[in-house]
Formats: structure tokens, C-alpha cells, sequence
């Protein structure tokens, strides 16, 4: 144990000895670049000063492509010299991007580029048919998942082969995207998919293509159908978190205890019943330390009632692992990767306004 402590002595010391002597050599480098004595030192510091300059520039232009809503700013942006090849990529998806360039980005033998301009819900209809048959996996799944597609399109592409001649992809990979880049799967997971094609598909062996439909259809006759009917366990949770579940579904659901995940995701949907959500609260409490999700649900769902929600919330508290040991919260992640989503939504709601406006117009 002595010994232990020691060598932890050791190396703490240690290591404030390296700190110090690295903050003494820099202010040393610095008197000295100031002085003229020590030239290299003050090119490093200049070129970093460059390197910082770029980086931000770069950030700057692709917020830029991201989130502008002005298409001459969007024009002019592409036109300048020295663009990083993924700012040109967010002009792509950007809804305000002009035509003449999302058709000219279509034939860019760059895949990244092509499945971009094949997302973009401002992308010609004319275009999309095209990019519809290309060799890339990675464009046909956009173009099956664009809401701007039209249903011709999207039917046609429900018999996808899944090939794929994406550049620099090795047969595991290219396995990996006929699963999760199924266009079949994608048309599915598409609000502009028609009717007849959205109920013949929610009964499509592939589970993962059912999922896709009771997570975007409106139509709760047919969610209750696939209620019904529905034996995997991931599709029924996507039935239950969809907010055109009926509360007779939900409440179907509420008594299989044998599925934790279901039950947490019954009490999130609005839908649910205020006496079948308190059920849930009171299943969830028989054990101290697990079913914290189910709490966590209830007690966040507008329909339960006030008392309820502050007494579960008051558990939370008490229960909470992290509260007991407040250096094992994890940390969060995914910051940056959700300001762009968030970015990208706000660009896409203003488009649609403007579109609306319009149309208003023409009328």
C-alpha cells in the first residue's frame, strides 16, 4: 500500500514538474521571438495563426452552404476559390440551392455529391427520375427516401436489386449497405409513399421494412392492423411510439411486462390512457433501481397526472445512480452532430414556408 502511494507521488510530481518546465520553455520561445532571437519559433506561431484563420474560414462557409436561405449568397459561395469539397456537399442538400447547379452536381462523379442532390426535397422531379437508376446504392436509397419523389418512382424502386458500384467499398461493407440502404426499406420509411403501396408493404417479411412503416404512417386502422397481427418485438415498439396509435392498442400493450422496452415506449406516447399510465407508474416502482425508463416516461408524459408526474420525478431523484456518484455520468456526445441536424431543419422549415407562400400566391 506505502509503496503504491508512493510511486503515485512519484508520478503526480512528475508530471507538474513536465508542466511547469513546458510552460517555462514556451514564455522562454516567446521572449525570444519577440526579441528577434529565436526565428523559427515566430514562423510556427505564424503559421498557426494562418491554420486557425483557415479552419474558421471553412467553418464559416460551411455554415454557410448548411443553413442559407439566399441563393444568389449560395451562388457566390460555390464560385469561390479554394472550396473545401464538403461545403460544396451541404450546398447540395441545402433546399435554397439553385437548379442549374443541383443538375450539374447530378452528373459529378462524386457519390457523396450525387446522393446530396438526390435528398434535396428542392431536387427536379426530372433529376430524380434520372438518379433514380444510378450505380450507386448510396444514391438510389436517397432518392427513395426523398419526400419529393414521386410515387411512380417510388414503386419502380421497390424492386431494387440492392447493386452497388460505389468506388472503394469491400464486399462487407456492400453487404452491410443492402441492409440499411435498401431502397425497398427507404420507399417504406417515405411519407410521399402511396397508400395501397404503404399497406402492402406493412406486411413485408422484412421486419425492418414493417418498422419503417408504423414509424411514419398517419393511418391508425392500419397501425391496429399490424397490432395485430405483429409477433417481433421491435416492430411492435414502433407501433406503440406512434402518436396515431389508438389508446386501445396502447393499452394491449401496456399489460405485456415481459417487455420492458414496449412498456417504456407506451408511456411515452401522448396517446396512452391516464389510468393506464398510472399502472405504469405504480409496475415501475415495485423495484427500486430498474424500470427507470418506464418512470422516467411517465413522468415526462403530458397526460399524467400532476401529482403523479412530481412524485415519480421525486424517485428519479432518489433512485438515480449518478446522484450517489455524481463522477460516472457519462458524457454527452453527438453536440456538434445535432446542432447541424438542427441547422438543416431550420433551412428546410423556412423552405417549406416559402413554398406555401407561393402557392398562396398563384392562387
Amino acid at each position: 500500500m506505502a509503496k503504491s502511494k508512493l510511486r503515485e507521488l512519484i508520478t503526480r510530481k512528475a508530471g507538474e514538474a513536465a508542466d511547469t518546465a513546458y510552460v517555462a520553455a514556451e514564455a522562454t520561445n516567446a521572449v525570444l521571438a519577440r526579441l528577434g532571437l529565436n526565428p523559427a519559433f515566430r514562423e510556427q506561431q505564424r503559421e498557426s495563426a494562418a491554420m486557425m484563420k483557415r479552419i474558421d474560414q471553412e467553418e464559416a462557409w460551411a455554415r454557410t452552404a448548411f443553413t442559407s436561405t439566399d441563393t444568389e449568397e449560395l451562388r457566390s459561395l460555390i464560385e469561390t476559390e479554394g472550396l473545401e469539397e464538403r461545403v460544396v456537399v451541404y450546398a447540395a442538400g441545402n433546399p435554397f440551392a439553385p437548379t442549374e447547379l443541383l443538375e450539374e452536381w447530378s452528373e459529378s462523379p462524386k457519390v457523396g455529391l450525387r446522393a446530396e442532390v438526390a435528398e434535396n426535397p428542392a431536387t427536379p422531379i426530372h433529376i430524380l427520375v434520372n438518379l433514380s437508376t444510378d450505380g450507386s446504392l448510396f444514391v438510389r436509397a436517397a432518392v427513395a427516401s426523398n419526400p419529393s419523389t414521386s410515387s411512380e418512382v417510388l414503386d419502380r424502386l421497390l424492386d431494387d436489386d440492392c447493386s452497388d458500384n460505389t468506388p472503394g467499398l469491400d464486399e462487407v461493407e456492400r453487404d452491410l449497405n443492402r441492409g440499411h440502404l435498401n431502397p425497398r426499406r427507404k420507399v417504406a420509411g417515405n411519407p410521399s409513399t402511396s397508400k395501397g403501396t404503404r399497406e402492402a408493404l406493412a406486411a413485408d417479411e422484412n421486419w425492418n421494412i414493417r418498422i419503417a412503416v408504423a414509424e411514419v404512417t398517419t393511418d391508425s386502422r392500419l397501425l391496429s392492423r399490424m397490432a395485430n397481427d405483429e409477433t417481433e418485438s421491435y416492430v411492435r415498439r414502433a407501433i406503440a411510439g406512434n402518436e396515431h396509435t389508438i389508446s386501445r392498442v396502447l393499452r394491449n400493450f401496456s399489460t405485456e411486462t415481459n417487455d420492458d422496452e414496449l412498456l417504456a415506449v407506451v408511456a411515452r406516447n401522448p396517446n396512452t390512457p391516464s389510468d393506464v399510465l398510472l399502472a405504469l407508474a405504480e409496475y415501475a416502482n415495485t423495484m427500486r433501481f430498474t424500470h427507470s425508463e418506464i418512470r422516467k416516461a411517465v413522468a415526462d408524459n403530458p397526460s399524467t397526472p400532476t401529482e403523479t408526474a412530481e412524485l415519480l420525478k421525486q424517485k428519479i431523484e432518489e433512485f438515480d445512480p449518478y446522484k450517489r456518484n455524481p463522477h460516472a455520468r457519462p458524457c454527452s456526445r453527438g453536440r456538434t452532430a445535432a446542432a447541424q441536424r438542427k441547422g438543416r431543419m431550420e433551412t428546410l422549415a423556412a423552405w417549406n414556408a416559402q413554398k406555401t407562400q407561393q402557392a398562396q400566391g398563384d392562387v
